[in-house]
């Protein structure tokens, strides 16, 4: 089953890593980024996550 990450964090280096570590697992799929919580929470809304 692969699971849905939407990566959120203030820093892009941070971002980047994150995407690359899980973006090289098959078990897990990047549906989005956001640079701060309130971006996160309209991006989880808009892929209808929450």
């Amino acid at each position: 089953m692969v699971k849905s990450v939407l990566i959120a964090d203030d820093n892009t280096f941070v971002r980047q890593r994150l995407c690359g570590l899980f973006g090289g697992e098959a078990d897990f799929e990047i549906c989005g980024e956001a640079e701060n919580g309130r971006e996160a929470i309209e991006e989880a809304q808009e892929l209808h996550l929450i």
